[in-house]
C-alpha cells in the first residue's frame, strides 16, 4: 500500500506526463504551444493535422452532447466558416475545462453551461436549414476606399 506522499507523487507525475503527452495540436495545455487554435496562422501541415484532432473531436463530441439536425449542419458543417470557428471555439474550452488535468470542478461546470450556450445559438443561426442538403450562409461583402499600398482606411467623422 502506498503512502499518502507516494500516492501524491504517483499523481503529480500522472499528470506531468498527460500534459506533456498530447500528439496532436489543439490537445495540449492551453497556455503551450498546441493549445488555442488560429486556423489563419498555421502553415499546411499544421492545418491539415489540427482539421484531423478536430473532426476526431467532433466525432466523439457532437453525439456525446447529443447535438441534433437543427443545431448542427451534419451533411456540410465545414463549409460554414462561422460554425467551425464555434467547434474550434468548443473544442478549446474542452481542453482547458475538461481535459487538463488541473481543471477544477467549476471548470467542467462551466464548460457544461457554454456547451448548452451553444446548442442554443446553432439552434438559433441553423434551424435545421441544412438538413436536406448544403445551403450557403449570407455572407456579407465589404468594400474598402481604393487606396494605395501602405495607405491606411481613412477614420470617418463624426
Amino acid at each position: 500500500m502506498r503512502t499518502p506522499i507516494e500516492t501524491v507523487r504517483a499523481l503529480q507525475a500522472l499528470k506531468d506526463r498527460q500534459i506533456q503527452d498530447h500528439a496532436r495540436p489543439g490537445e495540449g495545455h492551453p497556455t503551450e504551444p498546441g493549445g488555442p487554435v488560429n486556423w489563419h496562422a498555421m502553415n499546411d501541415d499544421e492545418y491539415e493535422e489540427t482539421w484531423g484532432a478536430l473532426c476526431d473531436f467532433l466525432v466523439w463530441a457532437l453525439p456525446h452532447w447529443c447535438f441534433t439536425t437543427d443545431q448542427v449542419p451534419h451533411l456540410c458543417w465545414w463549409q460554414h466558416p462561422d460554425i467551425v470557428e464555434e467547434f474550434t471555439a468548443w473544442w478549446g474550452l474542452w481542453q482547458a475545462c475538461v481535459r487538463n488535468p488541473a481543471a477544477g470542478i467549476a471548470e467542467q461546470t462551466s464548460f457544461q453551461e457554454r456547451t448548452f450556450a451553444l446548442k442554443q445559438r446553432l439552434d438559433h443561426t441553423y434551424r435545421g436549414r441544412c438538413r436536406q442538403s448544403h445551403q450557403p450562409s449570407a455572407t456579407l461583402e465589404i468594400a474598402l476606399p481604393d487606396l494605395q499600398q501602405g495607405q491606411a482606411i481613412p477614420i470617418p467623422e463624426r
